[in-house]
């Protein structure tokens, strides 16, 4: 592969991303960093793609900067700031998979996106249907000798993280990305499973974790969700092509309606999280032996956790029900 004589797509990424981890470098001078972009994509080549070298900078660069939104909440904030100055390049134009894109539509970040949102990824490929799999994904602590459960646990910690991530992303108006179907599968995959049934956590996550993904984003993207309108599936738009789209806004056995967001969809996720609410309460007032060990502890700990989590949910449809 050639590309143009300066420009170094895996470097430079790796310069940007750099520069936004290091918080004491003001955002005054990431922004001189991104304004210069179009001047040093100028001319870039490969191979037979016009702009191959620039697709290939913007897909390390949005891997770096997932990877930094994984590791932290607290890198969020200056992590959607860092998004934002993207925004003024609106031109020139470059021929990217196929489509005329400019710097200020974020391209790629897209398919960056659903690539991590595809599934829960373990160093290691463990198997997150074993026992410890399960109980370190749904929240308990790992012992710090347990090298299988730090790698679940660092799992579980990057999947919350990045959910909370888009889910942020997603209600800021000054940021041009379209998430409407992640949070529409984050609550199929937490709400519209039987909890008894296998197919509800296998190959994606236990369900206690599926129901954390799903309070983030109703907790942040809420009343998005509430007045998003999008079907994404033949059940609903009778013009859709399912064999070249799919069906993504498909729900899961407990909802048989539409496929995408509906009123009666909102009150399924309302109903479920009710049930669930009802089921942590009880269990985090059911008296516990704190003395038969850590794990104990741990499980109540984690019930105590998600019960908050869940009534904090729960209290936002309520709210958003009574608008």
């Amino acid at each position: 592969m050639a590309t143009g004589i300066s420009f170094n797509p895996t470097s430079r990424a790796v310069e940007f991303i750099a520069v936004l981890r290091d918080t004491t470098v003001p955002l005054e001078n990431v922004a001189e960093l991104i304004i210069s972009l179009p001047r040093d994509l100028r001319g870039v080549y490969a191979g037979d793609e016009p702009n191959e070298g620039v697709a290939d900078f913007l897909w390390f660069l949005w891997e770096g900067f997932l990877d930094l939104a994984e590791k932290d909440v607290k890198n969020h904030p200056r992590s959607r700031e860092f998004l934002k100055l993207f925004t003024v390049l609106n031109e020139p134009t470059y021929l990217l998979w196929g489509s005329e894109l400019t710097l200020a539509q974020l391209p790629l970040l897209g398919a960056v996106s659903r690539d991590r949102i595809n599934g829960i990824k373990i160093y290691g490929d463990q198997d997150i249907n074993s026992e410890s799999g399960q109980r370190v994904l749904s929240g308990d602590v790992p012992e710090p000798s347990d090298f299988d459960g730090l790698a679940f646990y660092e799992g579980r910690c990057k999947w919350l993280n990045v959910n909370h991530f888009f889910a942020s992303l997603w209600v800021d108006d000054e940021i041009p990305v379209d998430y409407d179907l992640f949070a529409l599968w984050a609550m199929r995959a937490g709400l519209e499973f039987d909890p008894k049934s296998e197919e509800s956590h296998s190959d994606v996550g236990p369900r206690d974790l599926l129901i954390e993904t799903a309070s983030i984003w109703a907790t942040i993207a809420g009343d998005k969700m509430y007045r998003c309108k999008g079907i994404y599936g033949a059940n609903g738009d009778p013009t859709w092509d399912t064999k070249t789209r799919g069906t993504p806004g498909l729900g899961g056995p407990r909802w048989v309606g539409v496929d995408g967001y509906d009123p009666a969809r909102w009150a399924l996720w309302k109903q479920v999280f009710t049930e669930v609410a009802n089921e942590e309460g009880r269990k985090a007032t059911t008296p516990h032996r704190f003395s038969q060990g850590r794990r104990r502890v741990n499980d109540q700990v984690r019930v105590i956790y998600s019960f908050k989590v869940i009534r904090c949910s729960l209290n936002l449809f309520e709210k958003r029900d009574h608008l």
